[in-house]
């Protein structure tokens, strides 16, 4: 069996790509390749070196022998250090590519439509990040680089096993042909079972992120024990496909172990035959046995190359599949053109699906009037959430057009469609950041005096004013420091910090007390006189007060 026959064209595509990562790294990775080969020549001359002294003691030759002892201490003193050099180096490195690899591939997720995040979970994200990244990392410092130099270290020790004794030479190279066959066999099978573990995982982080941000749900619902036992019933799975990859991995390492263990012993008996016979010293029998483990470990690691890449593949593919989109999801589509700041907004003849089956919006046509009051309003499911979607440029149309003072939405640049529209979801998420900090988020420019002025609109200074660490004060998680009516005013806040001329609120009012929607209504009401107000709400008193009102059927 060839390699060739279980590496296929794309399988080396990918192997190009996980190098490409390297050539930002030149001079570190070529530091590496120096120190680790100076720890091959310390590994060459370290078993004559014990050869001698075990020669001297055998014949009773005392008289230079502590010359060779210092001489073996300060050699293993050098490599301790080039060893630990080495170490920090591929360290370093490896978080240098763990940091590149992830850059790229978080690009990628950000730069994914909504409907990709629709049908995709976010824990398999999560695993591909946190756990395919490690292996690309891995396999180019730490199994290409030991390859590499395996590779240098058998053609040296090849040549000098081969000059000390050509018939044990011969007893060492039998066992590789046999390892070899029993390497691609247990490595095809291998990455198998690896594409099963990573569909386990996935499940798995979906699993988590979901239980973590329905906490509450889970609590008050009483489903805590059930969520549990599904957890447990994932986790076992998990372990299960672990296990069987980990006793396969053992079983394949048993048998190629034993292989190596009975070409040893055979290699020793012949070994001291030579040397009874007068063929061989024992200096050098030592020194044979040493440089025949090292190349046997070498070659065996060589041979294993294949198997290891098996392993990694499935990683390999998760990851570039991600960065290069090979699985063709949706992803966010702009034009060029740069947008103005006027508002005035038109849907013209509007189709959209979320599934491209099922139409959500149908022909569907409106006018958005600048600097007013704009109130969309209709029964649940009729699309008022997706008019805003679509404007938001969340999702692509089906067909039609989204235009904006005569411009169509898809010409706009992603930057343009942004600093035109800023919103407050009915969802809020605020960061879990201090106040002060959320706002930098937001606009980076921002001082505080600006913030002080846009909390005090929004009738939210005093509160803030009073808390302990004030401004400082860190958002806990989902804003649980925060009642109903102070996330949305502080959300509100943030929104008009980027200072767009369309802001689009949806259910801004739903869940909250009587004065807090006195307030809002008020903001809202002022705010409409000098920027675009789009307002999904079923609150009679801001429908009344409304300029243009977009009925939902």
């Amino acid at each position: 069996m060839r390699i060739k026959n279980v590496i296929s064209k794309r399988d080396v595509k990918l192997i190009k790509n996980t190098f490409k990562y390297l050539k930002k790294f030149k001079i570190h990775f070529l530091s590496i390749i120096f120190s680790m080969i100076f720890m091959i020549l310390l590994g060459i001359i370290q078993p004559l070196i014990a050869g001698k002294i075990i020669e001297k003691v055998s014949l009773q030759q005392f008289n230079d022998i502590y010359y060779f002892l210092i001489l073996a201490l300060f050699i293993q003193i050098i490599e301790s250090f080039i060893t630990s050099l080495k170490s920090y180096l591929e360290i370093t490195l490896n978080n240098k590519i763990i940091l590149d690899v992830k850059n790229d591939m978080y690009n990628s997720i950000l730069n994914l439509s909504m409907k990709v995040f629709d049908k995709v979970g976010i824990g398999e994200f999560i695993s591909r990040l946190q756990g395919d990244v490690n292996i690309l990392a891995n396999i180019i410092t730490n199994e290409f680089i030991n390859t590499l130099i395996s590779i240098i270290r058998v053609l040296i020790l090849s040549i000098i096993i081969l000059k000390i004794n050509l018939k044990l030479s011969i007893i060492i190279l039998i066992q590789f042909p046999i390892n070899y066959i029993l390497m691609l066999r247990f490595g095809k099978e291998l990455r198998e079972k690896n594409k099963s573990l990573s569909k386990i995982q996935d499940i798995y982080f979906n699993f988590i992120q979901q239980s973590l941000l329905g906490i509450k749900y889970i609590k008050t619902n009483n489903i805590k024990y059930k969520n549990f036992e599904k957890f447990n019933n994932i986790s076992l799975i998990l372990n299960q496909d672990k296990n069987k990859i980990s006793k396969f991995h053992n079983f394949a390492y048993f048998i190629i172990k034993i292989i190596n263990i009975s070409n040893n012993f055979i290699l020793n008996i012949f070994g001291l035959y030579l040397i009874i016979r007068g063929n061989l010293t024992i200096q050098y029998f030592v020194a044979f046995t040493s440089y025949s483990k090292q190349f046997s470990e070498d070659l065996n690691n060589i041979l294993q190359l294949n198997a290891t890449i098996q392993k990694s593949l499935v990683s390999l593919e998760r990851i570039f599949d991600l960065i290069n989109n090979n699985e063709n999801w949706e992803c966010e589509k702009f034009g060029q053109k740069i947008k103005n700041k006027k508002a005035n907004i038109i849907f013209q003849n509007v189709y959209f699906s979320y599934d491209n089956k099922t139409y959500i919006l149908n022909d569907f046509n409106c006018k958005m009037k600048s600097k007013c009051l704009n109130v969309i309003v209709g029964k649940n499911g009729s699309g008022k959430t997706t008019i805003i979607n679509l404007l938001l440029k969340l999702y692509n149309i089906s067909s039609g057009n989204i235009l904006i003072n005569n411009i169509k939405l898809n010409e706009l640049n992603e930057k343009s469609i942004r600093n035109l529209i800023s919103v407050v979801h009915q969802q809020i998420y605020i960061f879990n950041l201090t106040i002060k900090e959320n706002f930098k988020l937001i606009n980076k420019n921002i001082n505080d005096d600006k913030i002080i002025e846009l909390c005090n609109y929004v009738k939210l200074n005093d509160y803030i004013q009073n808390l302990k660490e004030g401004y400082n004060t860190v958002i806990k998680e989902n804003c649980n420091n925060l009642s109903g009516g102070q996330r949305q005013r502080l959300a509100l806040a943030l929104c008009l910090a980027r200072n767009t001329p369309i802001i689009i609120l949806d259910e801004i009012t739903s869940s909250l007390d009587d004065e807090s929607k006195i307030i809002i209504k008020k903001i809202v009401k002022k705010l409409s006189l000098d920027k675009t107000i789009i307002m999904i709400t079923h609150d009679k008193d801001l429908i009344n007060i409304s300029n243009n009102i977009i009925t939902m059927n």
